[in-house]
């Protein structure tokens, strides 16, 4: 799903193909793979009963913990190999201009005619929603600099000296001249919110999820006991997305 939303990125920027990237990377692919890279998911259901499972053959494959790893492994390398490309996803460029669809560590460099703009970022997502991008280059560099504004965060606070974001398609974008240390700032506000499914989707019915900025909590026994159907919320504050 990753794969193909970062395709539609490079035909379409739109924030909507990057909303759905970050949301299969984050509640997905990493989500997958246990902290020591040593076990794996196969499968990432919505909801797991280990005894029902053991019951009903069609669900053996339905794993409650994550499996070692296979000696001879076909599908789980994809995520070692989505991980190890992910700058791949988080970046995508035109002639002239830079597109950031996700927020994360690093360093990325774009060329605008014939010059070079690095732009450093710090983020510490998915925890807080506080970016600092801060660019260099041995002279001034014109170009387009366009940042994903998430829907998770619609009230996103953008502030650059004296320049002014221009909202298209959920993205921000940033034109002019740059300078060595010029910064940008994000402030994405993490609001809790409870989603729902689409309807059509029978098994999700009368269901919903929690989410805190990219990210969708669960409800596990090891909190809330065994009778996990048993548990209600109030749907009157449901999200519209």
């Amino acid at each position: 799903l990753a794969f193909f939303a970062r395709r539609m990125l490079q035909i379409k920027p739109d924030s909507k193909y990057g909303d759905v990237m970050e949301l299969a990377l984050y509640n997905t692919v990493l989500s997958g793979m246990a902290l020591d890279g040593k076990s794996f998911f196969y499968v990432n259901p919505l909801a797991v009963n280990p005894e029902a499972c053991r019951k009903d053959q069609r669900l053996w494959h339905v794993k409650p913990t994550r499996r070692k790893w296979f000696g001879c492994a076909c599908c789980p390398p994809n995520i070692a190999r989505i991980v190890s490309s992910v700058a791949s996803y988080a970046y995508t460029e035109k002639e002239d201009t830079l597109f950031t669809h996700l927020y994360m560590g690093g360093i990325v460099k774009k060329d605008f005619g014939g010059k070079t703009l690095t732009m450093e970022v710090q983020a510490k997502m998915p925890w807080h929603g506080h970016v600092y991008v801060t660019l260099h280059c041995e002279e001034p560099v014109t170009g387009t600099l366009a940042f994903r504004v998430p829907n998770w965060a619609p009230d996103t606070v953008i502030t650059c000296g004296d320049k002014q974001p221009v909202y298209q398609d959920g993205y921000a974008y940033l034109t002019g001249e740059w300078h060595e240390g010029d910064m940008i700032r994000l402030h994405m506000p993490m609001m809790i919110r409870m989603v729902g499914a689409n309807p059509a989707v029978r098994e999700d019915v009368d269901k919903v999820a929690f989410m805190r900025g990219p990210i969708t909590f669960c409800a596990e026994q090891a909190d809330n006991g065994p009778d996990l159907h048993m548990l209600r919320v109030d749907t009157r504050y449901i999200g519209e997305n």
